[in-house]
């Protein structure tokens, strides 16, 4: 028994130190602080507005606007307090994917699945499809899928620990999606009526209680404007039903095709002790985005599905672990093909990734400078990605999109959603109320949202500006209103 508990130790410290030293060579390439995601340079704009407490560039915002995860920006703010911003940033991800290994490690244990096979499995999961980018995108992701984990996990025990409870409170926070699998899992608590669940809700109305609190507080919110913003902007959620579903079932199949064998472990999460939780939030999930976000589903690439990603996790534990030997044994032999196919296609993946942090944050950086230098320091840019800019220069900014402009939002929801198309007005209309006379946009946003044509459209002249970049990603025009 002493023997199996140092074993035990031994692999999980093992591959704790080999995660570890991927996430350190790849930030040693990519430098700490740069990310393909420019979502993630809104957090630390967000901190830094909130250690300062206000908003320094975007104009009618706070720094609490646009925030997503109250939870993991509070803690890079808190760390960032101890040691410079990027790092810290760099940190919190780091424990969050430490947070998901150890999880799914002990998933793994618990289905008597033996040490070495559970590292093994682990690892495969970490390399799966596109995880090793979503769990470093600079992003809540790999804390939301940690939370998830051991929200199930807490399910595995006949009594609920204490931490299963406080998860459960906090984790809304941490993604809005998870408050499904938490009244999930307070329904199965309910129906087991398991020992100590009186106290344990105490335990968890406490920790939603207290950032709730805090939250409403400071913004007078409990829900971030993000989703409502995105979904305003995007009206997919105000088409028909069957263009939707098939929208959504697309985004699905894609994912699954990109984790190739691993996927199979959806499957057999209906072998799993913890079945219920996991087809019911499953099943919520999908629904939700059905029926209110579709495309989001298809957004870099699939970072929102894999918050579903434990849930093959499950899968896999259950199969191999299954105490029919027969199950058990075509368990591991699936499970060795499926980390071999891992294997082979990560490298491919993780290059995909290197090359796409260094591509898009130097442009995107690149793209900032420029503004700084050329752009007066009192002239307004609209913008659509609103981090890393918000990080350079001093010029206000308006968010094209809502996510840290109220009034933007409330455009889209006027005209754009509610006529579930493209309004050139409603683009003219923001930057006409913010007076912005720069915008920056994306090569490939401006050709599928038609952003310029919308506003040559509307009685504006758009020219670019910053022509000497050339064939850039991110671009830089100079806006007139001519009527």
């Amino acid at each position: 028994m002493l023997d199996s508990k140092r074993s035990n130790q031994a692999t999980y410290l093992i591959l704790i130190a080999l995660i570890l030293c991927t996430l350190v060579f790849s930030s040693a390439i990519t430098g700490v602080g740069n990310y393909a995601l420019d979502d993630a340079y809104i957090v630390e704009h967000s901190v830094k507005g909130i250690l300062i407490n206000d908003e320094s560039r975007f104009i009618k915002s706070t720094p609490w606007e646009g925030v997503t995860s109250p939870v993991y920006v509070a803690l890079v703010t808190s760390m960032s307090l101890v040691m410079p911003l990027q790092l810290a940033h760099w940190v919190v991800g780091v424990v969050s994917t430490l947070l998901l290994v150890s999880g799914w490690y002990l998933v793994f244990l618990r289905y008597s699945i033996n040490p070495v096979a559970s590292a093994v499995a682990v690892g495969t999961g970490i390399m799966a499809g596109m995880s090793f980018y979503q769990l470093n995108n600079g992003l809540e992701t790999g804390l939301a899928m940690a939370a998830a984990t051991w929200t199930l996990l807490a399910l595995d025990y006949d009594v609920t620990p204490r931490w299963g409870y406080i998860l459960a409170g906090v984790q809304f926070f941490i993604r809005p999606e998870l408050a499904a699998l938490s009244g999930i899992f307070f329904a199965i608590i309910l129906a087991r009526r398991s020992v100590g669940w009186k106290k344990g809700g105490i335990i968890a109305l406490c920790s939603f209680a207290i950032p709730a609190t805090f939250i409403f507080l400071l913004t007078g919110a409990l829900v971030s404007n993000t989703l409502s913003a995105k979904t305003y902007f995007f009206a997919e959620g105000c088409r028909p039903d069957a263009l939707k579903l098939n929208f959504a079932l697309s985004a699905v199949s894609s994912f699954i095709g990109s984790l190739g064998v691993f996927s199979i472990g959806f499957v057999f999460a209906i072998l799993s002790r913890q079945r219920v939780a996991l087809i019911f939030f499953a099943l919520i999930f999908f629904i939700a985005y059905y029926k209110i976000f579709p495309g989001a589903l298809f957004h870099n690439y699939h970072r929102y599905l894999y918050l579903l990603l434990p849930i093959a996790i499950f899968g896999w534990a259950a199969y191999i672990g299954h105490k029919n030997r027969k199950i058990s044994l075509s368990g591991y032999v699936l499970g060795a093909v499926a980390s071999i196919f891992v294997v082979y296609s990560s490298g491919s993946a993780f290059r995909f990734y290197l090359e796409e942090v260094r591509v898009v944050s130097l442009d995107n950086l690149q793209m900032s400078h420029w503004v700084e230098r050329h752009v007066p320091q009192g002239s307004v840019v609209m913008v659509h990605d609103a981090g890393k800019i918000s990080t350079v220069g001093e010029q206000p900014l308006v968010d094209l999109v809502g996510l840290k402009s109220a009034y933007s939002m409330a455009v889209h929801r006027q005209t754009t959603f509610k006529n579930c198309q493209r309004i050139p007005e409603a683009i003219s209309n923001i930057a006409k109320n913010a007076r912005a006379s720069y915008m920056v946009v994306t090569a490939d946003w401006d050709r599928i949202f038609g952003i310029s044509q919308s506003l040559e459209y509307a009685g504006w002249s758009v020219e670019r500006a910053d022509t000497e970049r050339g064939n850039s990603i991110y671009r830089v025009y100079k806006i007139t209103y001519l009527n």
